[in-house]
């Protein structure tokens, strides 16, 4: 097994900085999702450590070797596109064989091999079959046979899933957790869907406009967001996002979103004051709203039903307050009509503080 580091690496494409100083450590055998917006950098980063794009500074590492002028051939790495790339007038046998043949393996080894991986994938009987004649979910399944034949010492995905429907899309997610944990070979996964990170990583690095905001495994990337733009890209539906200004209480805190008053937990006092800012961004995710049709006595604050969502399981609620929109979960039992008024409870350790001028975390 192998892993891959990055150091200080940056992309330039005329005066546009695509890739702005990133540094990783990606460590032997897992899995790494590199994750944001379109135009974040993420896939010209994967395509730098394939070597289809050289970098302007910084070092890639493949192992303990520099591979930054090495052909993507000489780095035995193996890549995953969005489009599969298979050749159409090949069989399937002879798609997957091919980059067997390339490096002159003998042909009883390549038959072995792709006989091996074709029933790992549980494509064995498309061998004869050609592309044209494939679902979409069987010419992904071939397309990552052609890669693990190889046996690489690193796999590069770029978001392979992306052209299959939802049903498909998740049973895939599951084959490629599977097959993660039975190769364990180095994976670096590129994508925008939040979902298939954290279902499938073992660590998230996530962009934005080029540079690496967080880099953490899933639960942390989720439940300790490092800024509001992670705490806004993680979560479906995201975190609510709250502006506050900050008033002393004796010697505590509070905090005024000009919707609700909200006491700072002791323990939290000191951490927010030393910050030393004066405006703060308050955070709390939908799903740890609490929401009742009847007030009770620890309801931090009311709100008007704006719109209700039923989704089977869960039933996400937007609330209208003074200040904006903002959305809760409730369970799919969850009933209020639009217009009614609803009182709101949550935990304090589920709150998130931010800094509003940087957005940085401070709680």
């Amino acid at each position: 097994m192998t892993g891959v580091t990055l150091e200080n690496l940056v992309k330039k494409y005329g005066s546009v900085q695509a890739v702005k100083g990133v540094s990783l450590e990606i460590e032997d055998g897992s899995f790494v999702v590199l994750l944001g917006p379109s135009g974040c950098g993420k896939t010209t980063t994967l395509r730098c450590i394939a070597g289809l794009e050289v970098p302007d500074s910084g070092d890639i590492k493949i192992g303990d070797v520099r591979v930054n002028d090495m052909q993507p051939k000489d780095r035995d790495i193996a890549m995953v596109f969005q489009n599969y790339a298979l050749y159409p007038h090949m069989t399937v046998y002879n798609n997957i064989a091919f980059p067997l043949k390339m490096r002159k393996v003998p042909n009883n080894e390549v038959k072995l091999r792709v006989q091996k991986v074709a029933e790992l994938l549980n494509i064995a009987e498309l061998l004869p079959r050609k592309p044209g004649q494939l679902s979409g979910g069987q010419q992904q399944r071939v397309a990552l046979a052609r890669a693990i034949v190889r046996q690489p010492k690193v796999f590069l995905m770029d978001e392979p899933l992306s052209n299959l429907d939802a049903r498909l899309r998740l049973y895939t997610r599951a084959e490629l957790k599977r097959l993660k944990q039975e190769l364990k070979i180095t994976t670096i996964f590129v994508t925008h869907d939040q979902a298939e990170a954290m279902s499938m990583a073992d660590k998230i690095a996530v962009m934005n406009a080029g540079e690496l905001v967080q880099y953490a495994e899933p639960y942390t990337i989720y439940s300790k967001p490092a800024s509001t733009f992670v705490a806004s890209f993680i979560g479906s539906p995201p975190m609510n996002l709250m502006k506050a200004t900050m008033s002393s209480l004796g010697d505590g805190l509070s905090l005024d979103t000009g919707s609700f008053k909200y006491n700072v937990p002791a323990e939290d006092v000191k951490v927010i004051k030393d910050a030393g800012v004066t405006e703060v961004t308050l955070g709390i995710r939908p799903e740890d709203l609490t929401l009742t049709t009847k007030q009770t006595p620890d309801a931090i604050f009311d709100a008007e039903v704006y719109v209700v969502e039923p989704l089977g399981a869960n039933t996400v609620v937007d609330l209208k307050l003074k200040d904006g929109l903002y959305k809760a979960v409730a369970s799919g039992t969850f009933r209020a009509d639009v217009g009614s008024k609803v009182w709101v409870t949550f935990a304090p350790e589920h709150i998130h503080v931010f800094n509003t001028a940087s957005g940085a975390a401070i709680i």
